[in-house]
């Protein structure tokens, strides 16, 4: 199992994997009890039909309906910015977990700026 576990690209995979897992079920339950806590402050029942009686659904409900969206741009806007904008905080969010996925022993940038260059392996 550990020789498993040495391989950079299996455990690169299961990284991967372990965050496209763990980040949107948390978002998920987050979502789930904003939207409970919302109700209560407001004194209503809250999401009750979405996904039966506890309303579980109703986060996956409202992502349904943002992605059915029809995309408007104003008109005096930068269309491909405006377009572009919402790619750019998905890869910079994508992007922040990437120290964790390389690791410690992967060089770095900051490796090279300290004047260790990387060694070549011929």
């Amino acid at each position: 199992m550990s020789a498993l576990l040495d391989n950079f690209w299996i455990l690169l995979v299961l990284k991967v994997v372990l965050i496209a897992a763990v980040v949107p079920g948390v978002a998920l339950v987050f979502i789930f009890a904003e939207l409970k806590i919302s109700a209560h402050m407001q004194s209503r029942i809250g999401p009750y039909f979405a996904g039966g009686r506890w309303g579980w659904a109703q986060p996956l409900a409202d992502g349904l309906k943002f992605m059915q969206k029809e995309d408007l741009v104003p008109a005096d806007a930068d269309t491909p910015v405006f377009k572009f904008a919402p790619m750019v905080v998905l890869i910079s969010t994508w992007e922040s977990s990437m120290p964790w996925l390389r690791g410690p022993s992967a060089p770095s940038a900051c490796s090279w700026r300290a004047g260790r260059r990387p060694t070549s392996t011929r």
